[in-house]
């Protein structure tokens, strides 16, 4: 997701819980409107969506003097992969979810795990720190969560850092213009 120009005349709200509420929902539209299409080595297309599961989330006070607020998620969204294609426009157009028969449930898809931090700024919920896990893991064994650099979630970090990058998205708010008479 590329940073977007911001026209002059927008302003971010001012941070308070009901802020947090707005980021949330928008991370939330962001996720579910989410759609990647790859060609695989077969010459093959295919498409990845999200869609999220469930969610929590709240603020909290904390005892911290430095963050005193803190914004916390936790969120279950499933990564689905259509059947593949032979062009992009049909796998673009897909909604069938991949046969995958070695998977639980016999598809082609898995679910993230997320619990996750917000500190407030001037102008938004930044994310500070948190983990990911995902059923993958819980199907070899490894019930550990991953620990989400701040700084590379913020840059990089694959799909786990697209999904925080959602939740930190702030929401803008339109200056009201006064009509002049």
């Amino acid at each position: 997701m590329a940073p977007a120009i911001l026209p002059t005349w927008s302003q971010a709200q001012a941070v308070d819980p009901k802020t947090f509420e707005a980021q949330v929902n928008n991370g939330i539209r962001l996720i579910n409107e989410w759609k990647f299409l790859k060609q695989g080595d077969d010459g093959l297309w295919q498409k990845q969506s999200l869609t999220l599961s469930d969610i929590k989330y709240d603020v909290i006070k904390s005892e911290s003097a430095l963050r005193p607020l803190v914004g916390t998620i936790q969120a279950k969204i499933i990564s689905l992969f259509s059947a593949r294609h032979p062009n992009r426009t049909q796998a673009e157009l897909e909604s069938f979810i991949e046969d995958a028969p070695d998977l639980p449930g016999g598809k082609n898809t898995y679910t993230l795990e997320y619990d996750i931090q917000f500190e407030p700024s001037n102008s938004s919920w930044i994310f500070f720190k948190g983990k990911a896990r995902t059923s993958i893991q819980l199907m070899v064994g490894s019930y550990n969560w991953i620990d989400l650099p701040a700084a590379e979630m913020r840059e990089k970090g694959g799909m786990h850092g697209h999904i925080v990058r959602a939740f930190a998205t702030p929401v803008i708010q339109k200056k009201k213009h006064r009509s002049q008479s």
